[in-house]
Formats: structure tokens, C-alpha cells, sequence
């Protein structure tokens, strides 16, 4: 029941000594701050806080009082781990209050450590249930940061089902991307947002497209399309206390002290004015005045407030942008030598991996059948410019073609990656309808991971999708115990990364080898904004179910956005994945199933995709190469299926030794002269 009962703590960010003092002396009941290795906001060496400075900043704030939360919150390689848990025995050591985290194996390191250090979950994880937060509570985790794009009343009913504390954030900037599944800067530039270095990809000035027959017609829409105001829940204190929100955090570990304590104490002075007299309470108009004058970009309530409305929560003219550490990226195609070029050879494995494919539709997925795929993905989300996706009679169908065949191939039922309320009923709902057909379900989410084990049981594996992030062994034996059969390694992760994951953990793991690459995914529709006759997704006339979208940046580069059952928005990397010249080593490291993301190709398109790989892993597995296996008429083939550039992912650059942002904003900027 809504209540006036728990005021909710104050939390600042703080990147040096004097934010710390500023914000402390405003009224921050709790600060939040990064050692100089493993953090967030990694682009300036002149913040953070080396060990004797963060020792002083947890002595001068508990002795008045404040709790001090430290940052682990970025995805993190093997070769990192044994640092990451000598750093996280020295913030016990040292006093930290909480540790918060985005990796699952930092929570497997405090625990096999024997640390009592507490933790929260970042916003990184991207809670948007109660199951979610159930299992992350029985993990031992003890606050969660929900996702961004959900509303305070959902926030609220999060924390009262799962019983565990809830932290929103309330003021700042903002991603426009679901948190943790955007992969465009770390693709693109090598420098990824789940390691703390995004480039900004959203802040470009982008020009919206649209398709006729192939060809590009006049732009749709130009400017900073993706670039989301700041957010700020000043007004909607009152709402944040019934709902039982357990602390309001502000964003801006890069803010100077000036800023960070006037923007504190404008939510101290808030706070503490609704709990003195809640029935009175209003923001009077010098303290609008002094939010909106001190403001960097417009001000918006965003998801929390309950915002539906695309219109009001971005400022396409980039007028009000502070910085842009890069203004587009081209995204090259390789051919097919360099293809072959970036990992080593090796031997043919002894057993043939499972070839999937995921298909957004019948036809496409009998052409899969019989071009040789072992099991059919059926795609979650679906383009609706493809039509309606996966119906009963549909997958009964499937099921019933490959039984007529006598082929082995399986079916698999891919879960929502983003798992909200809606998405949780819905995927309940499938699993209940279809598990007696599936031989396999992927699930990007633990909720999801739990709702598939209580309903399936162990009838049938459940393969921890891309979601998940999966850059590092421990995270992977972790998802493993939770009952995970499989997991399928992060689609930022390089060659050096997927080999020690797959030589390192006892179960199988499943690999993106060809296809389209996700590199945005958006709770906002960029197609009803600006091409939808009215605004809004609620008024749109849906020229999404007609018209091919594609964004262009600034250096030219295309990449395709498409908009699913959900009026979410997806953006799709420049050059689609095809690791085929790297197809020895891979299976020879012992890859258990390569991955084709096929939901956007039309059925001759998958025939022949699959085809290739069809006979280029029987051919390694037999052990009888035969000249021309992987060459150049196999790669041109590939490409004349995807109709756009080939290349080899985040082979090219591994997201875990980027260069420093200094030397890629030079780089960009050389470009542009």
C-alpha cells in the first residue's frame, strides 16, 4: 500500500575529493564512487580515485556519517579477475559500505571469497521484474538499480514482490539504449559501453531513411535523433516515497562540484520538505527556476514518470550537447582475406558443433531445415514489417514438417531479451504452450532463466542467450549453476576472450558465427516519432509494418532500424557477422553450436547462408579438407545473402585492450580534416 513512511536515501556520484566534500556538505546521505581501475566513466585519468584517495574519501564521509558505495559495474575479462579480487578484499579492508557491480562473476569472486562486503546490482543488469530481482536477491544481492525504462510504479512493485531494496535514478544524463544492450561503440570503435569508454553513438547526428525497394528516397528526418534529454524526478518526490523507493541516485561522476551540490541540495531540500509536511508540498518557483537555469541539457521525467510519448523526451538539435567523443564510424566490409586473417589456425575438431539459425518465419525456418540446420531458433522479436511472427499453428506446423522429414533437428524457443511485466506473462505463456514442441529454450534474463526451469524442468536445455553479457568464465560456471545448460558468449567478445571462456568452463558454449550484429536496442520508436503522422507510438500510423527503415551517420554509414511487436526500436550493426575463415579455429577450440542470426533474411537468403556453413563444418568434421572449403565464391556467396558488408565483428578489435579515447578521438577527428 502506498505509505509515507520510508524517506528515501540521497545519493550522490562523486570522481574527485572536491565533489566528495560539496556533495556531502548538500546533504547526500550516501555517496557512490570508482576505483581507477574497473569503473564506469573510464574516459579521463583525472578522475576516480586511486587507493590512498579512496581511503581518505571513506574516512571524511563516515565520519560524517555517509555511506560510501564503491563501482565495479563494468563487464570484465579472465585476465582481470584475479585484480578484480585482490581490489575488492582492499574495499572491505577499507571500510566500503556496498559494492556495486554489472558482472556476474564479481558476485561469484566476494562470494568465493568469504567477503561480507555487501552489493548491488547496476542498472546494467537491466531489471525489469520481479523475477529478476528474486533471483538476484537469492544470489545475495541486496539492492537493485532497475532498468531506466521503467516507471516508478513498476519500480515500486518491483522491490514490494521481490522484497529487496529498490534504487531508481533521478536526475541526470541518460542512456537511450536498454541498459547493457547497446554494443554499437564497442563494434564500431572497439571502445564498448559495457566497459565504461561508450563513444556516445547516440549523441550523432544521425539522418532516418527510408527504403523503396532497395533504393534510398528522401531522408525521413535528420539531427541528433537518438540524443535523449537529462532526466530529473525533482516534481515526483512525493511518488518516489509511496511507492517505497529505497534511495534516489543522482547521475555524474564526470560533474564538477558545483554542479553535483546544487543539484543535491535541491533533492535534500525536496525530501526533507515532504516529510515535514507532505499534504503542503509543491516545488515553489525559485526552485524550478534554479533546476532549469543550472540545467546542461532539457530536463524530462523520461520512463520513470511515466512518459509514453517519444516527443517530449529528446532534443534532436544538439544544441544543448556538452561533448561528442566522436561524430560516426564507418564500419568497413572486409573481403576475404582479410577475413581469414585475425585468428590462428587450428586443428579439426572431433566433434561436429550444432548448427542454429534463427528465423522470423515458417518458410524461412523450412529453408533452414533443408539446407542442413540443426535446430530452428524461432526469433522473439520479430520486424513487422515481416509480418506477425511465431503463432501456435505456425510452430505446430514446424514441429509437424520436421517430424513428416525424419530430420533431428530440434526446435528453439527464444525468450524476449527484455523480460518486463508484459514480456514475462508472454514468454510464461510460451513456454507453456510450446515446451511439449521445443527441444531447447534461450533466455537472456535470470528471470527468464528461472520461469524456463520451473515450467520445462530438466526435459529440456536452456541456453543463457547473448543477453547475458558473457565475457569471462566465471560469470559463465556461475549461470551454469543457476541452470543454464549452455551459454552463448557476449557478441563484444574477441578471440582472446572466447577461447579462455570456452578453456575454462566445463559447460558448452554456443557462439554468434554469421549474421545480422544487434547494436541498439530501444524502448523508444524512432519510427513513430518521426515518421508516424502524429508524434507518438500512440497516434502512429505504423509505416513500419510497409516501409523499411535504415539511420545514416555522419560518415556515411548505414546500418538498418527496424521496430518489433513491442514498438521497440533495433539498430543493427553496418556490416552483418561471418566468422566462416575463422570456422577451423573456432570448432577447433570446441564450440559447441554456432549461431546464425538469421531473422532478417528472406528464406533463399537463410538457404543459402546455412548452406555454406552446412558444408563447411561437415567438411572440417569428416577431416578430409577439400580445396577451395573456405574461399572466396563461399564468402561472395554469403555476401550476396546479406545484401549489405561482411566482416569479422569484434574480431577486428578486442573491446578489452581499446585504445585510449584520447587516440580515437584524434583519430576521428583526422578523418573528418
Amino acid at each position: 500500500m502506498p505509505g509515507i513512511e520510508i524517506k528515501p536515501e540521497l545519493l550522490a556520484p562523486v570522481g574527485r575529493r572536491d565533489v566528495l566534500e560539496a556533495v556531502i556538505e548538500a546533504g547526500a546521505d550516501a555517496v557512490y564512487l570508482g576505483s581507477k581501475r574497473f569503473s564506469m566513466r573510464a574516459h579521463r585519468s583525472d578522475f576516480h580515485f586511486d587507493d590512498r584517495g579512496l581511503e581518505q574519501a571513506l574516512e571524511y564521509a563516515h565520519r560524517r556519517g555517509v555511506k560510501v558505495y564503491v563501482t565495479v559495474n563494468n563487464l570484465l575479462a579472465d585476465s582481470e579477475l584475479d585484480d578484480v579480487s585482490a581490489l575488492l578484499r582492499f574495499f572491505q579492508d577499507s571500510g566500503a559500505d556496498a559494492v556495486i557491480i554489472q558482472d556476474l562473476a564479481v558476485l561469484e569472486l566476494v562470494q568465493r571469497s568469504g567477503l561480507s562486503l555487501p552489493v548491488h546490482a547496476s542498472t546494467m543488469m537491466n531489471v525489469h521484474s520481479s523475477e529478476t530481482a528474486r533471483q538476484l536477491k537469492s544470489m545475495g544481492v541486496s539492492r537493485i538499480i532497475v532498468s531506466r525504462d521503467i516507471d516508478l510504479t513498476a519500480a515500486g512493485r518491483i522491490g514490494h514482490e521481490a522484497g529487496i531494496e529498490v534504487e531508481v535514478f533521478a536526475h541526470g544524463d541518460m542512456c537511450v539504449c536498454q541498459s547493457a544492450q547497446c554494443f554499437l561503440s564497442g563494434l564500431a570503435l572497439g571502445k564498448s559501453s559495457n566497459r565504461g569508454e561508450c563513444m556516445k553513438p547516440c549523441r550523432w547526428d544521425w539522418d532516418l531513411l527510408a527504403m523503396n525497394n532497395g533504393e534510398l528516397p528522401a531522408t525521413v528526418a535528420s539531427g541528433h535523433l537518438m540524443a535523449i534529454k537529462d532526466l530529473s524526478i525533482l516534481r515526483l518526490i512525493p511518488k518516489v516515497v509511496q511507492e517505497k523507493i529505497a534511495c534516489l541516485k543522482i547521475e555524474g561522476r564526470m560533474r564538477d562540484a558545483v554542479y553535483l551540490g546544487r543539484v543535491v541540495g535541491l533533492y535534500r531540500r525536496a525530501i526533507d520538505a515532504y516529510f515535514d509536511s507532505p499534504s503542503t508540498f509543491h516545488l515553489t518557483a525559485q526552485e524550478v527556476g534554479e533546476v532549469f537555469s543550472h540545467r546542461s541539457r532539457d530536463l524530462s521525467s523520461l520512463g520513470l514518470g511515466g512518459t509514453s510519448s517519444s516527443a517530449v523526451m529528446f532534443d534532436p538539435s544538439g544544441r544543448k550537447e556538452t561533448m561528442f567523443l566522436s561524430n560516426g564510424a564507418e564500419e568497413p566490409g572486409l573481403d576475404w582475406h582479410e577475413a581469414q586473417s585475425a585468428v590462428p589456425a587450428g586443428e579439426p575438431p572431433a566433434q561436429c558443433p550444432v548448427l542454429a539459425v534463427s528465423v522470423f518465419g515458417y518458410r524461412a525456418a523450412v529453408a533452414a531445415l533443408e539446407a542442413g540446420a540443426d535446430r530452428i531458433d524461432l526469433a522473439a522479436e520479430v520486424p513487422v514489417l515481416k509480418g506477425v511472427g511465431w503463432t501456435p499453428e505456425k510452430v505446430e506446423a514446424l514441429a509437424g514438417r520436421i517430424r513428416s522429414g525424419g530430420e533431428a533437428a530440434v526446435i528453439g524457443l527464444r525468450g524476449p531479451r527484455i523480460a518486463d511485466e508484459r514480456g514475462m506473462a508472454e514468454f510464461e505463456w510460451q513456454l507453456r504452450q510450446f515446451h511439449g514442441l521445443a527441444g531447447a529454450v534461450l533466455v537472456h534474463q535470470l528471470g527468464t532463466l528461472a520461469l524456463a526451469r520451473e515450467i520445462c524442468g530438466e526435459c529440456m536445455p536452456v541456453v543463457a542467450d547473448y543477453g547475458f553479457n558473457i565475457l569471462n568464465s566465471l560469470a559463465a560456471t556461475r549461470l551454469f549453476g543457476l541452470g543454464a545448460d549452455a551459454v552463448t558468449v557476449s557478441v563484444e567478445a574477441g578471440y582472446p576472450e572466447l577461447e579462455s571462456i570456452i578453456g575454462r568452463t566445463a559447460g558448452p558454449c554456443e557462439l554468434l558465427i554469421h549474421g545480422t550484429q544487434p547494436a541498439m536496442l530501444l524502448e523508444h520508436c524512432l519510427v513513430a516519432h518521426h515518421a508516424g503522422g502524429g508524434g507518438g507510438a500512440e497516434f502512429c500510423r505504423a509505416p513500419c509494418q510497409h516501409i523499411d527503415f535504415m539511420l545514416r551517420d555522419e560518415k556515411g554509414q548505414l546500418r538498418r532500424l527496424w521496430a518489433d511487436q513491442h514498438c521497440r526500436n533495433h539498430v543493427t550493426a553496418g556490416c552483418d557477422l561471418a566468422l566462416l575463415g575463422q570456422l577451423p579455429v573456432l570448432v577447433s577450440r570446441g564450440v559447441a553450436t554456432c549461431r546464425i542470426e538469421g531473422q532478417l533474411y528472406d528464406p533463399q537468403a537463410v538457404s543459402a547462408v546455412v548452406g555454406v556453413y552446412r558444408r563447411a563444418l561437415d567438411r572440417l568434421t569428416s577431416k578430409r579438407p577439400e580445396p577451395g572449403e573456405f574461399g572466396e565464391d563461399q564468402w561472395e556467396a554469403l555476401r550476396s545473402a546479406a545484401g549489405t558488408g561482411l566482416n569479422i565483428g569484434p574480431f577486428v578489435r578486442s573491446i578489452t585492450s581499446a585504445r585510449s579515447t584520447t587516440e580515437v578521438v584524434r583519430a576521428g577527428r583526422a578523418a573528418r580534416e
